[in-house]
């Protein structure tokens, strides 16, 4: 009897051990493009955002954050602020941007149709394969669509915020 509450109690032990290995917290760490540009080159999986001053997704989507960030621990999401990257269209008719600054540029260069903020990106291994473009606050969703056209917001597909990050930074 005693060797049989020895092995529960141990039993209960390691429970409580695994069961409380530490969770980090989620967070959002600014990045530049040259920092971005590197983790891809490492082949990393992240997840990135382009946010922009101005943009009232933004606002709604990073107090949406602020406010339910504690249900998700152990999530990074990387942010570029487009602000000073000197995008425009290049036509009025344009299905994407152009950019007067070497940043903006080389944005462009990782997502091609880049077009609205908040935009989301899943990179696997070094490579887009998912983005999420807007945010729509009323039902917390973003806009599913890939990096090889400009977003149609009609035919996209809908997923939580939250549903798409978590599934995108493993």
């Amino acid at each position: 009897m005693k060797r049989l509450f020895s092995i529960v109690c141990v039993f209960a032990v390691f429970l409580s051990l695994v069961g409380c290995q530490s969770k980090k917290a989620f967070q959002t760490k600014d990045i530049t493009v040259s920092q971005l540009q590197e983790k891809i080159k490492n082949k990393d999986t992240f997840v990135f955002m382009v946010e922009r001053d101005g943009c009232q997704f933004c606002k709604k989507l990073n107090a949406y954050i602020k406010k339910t960030k504690g249900e998700h621990p152990n999530l990074t999401i990387y942010v570029v602020d487009s602000t000073d990257f000197g995008f425009q269209k290049e036509t009025e008719d344009a299905d994407h941007l152009i950019s007067s600054t070497k940043d903006g540029k080389a944005l462009l260069q990782i997502v091609t149709y880049f077009m609205y903020t908040p935009a989301l990106y899943a990179i696997k291994k070094g490579k887009v394969k998912q983005a999420a473009i807007g945010f729509n606050d009323t039902d917390k969703t973003v806009g599913l669509w890939n990096n090889t056209s400009q977003i149609d917001f009609e035919q996209a597909e809908y997923e939580d915020f939250w549903d798409f990050v978590e599934s995108s930074a493993q």
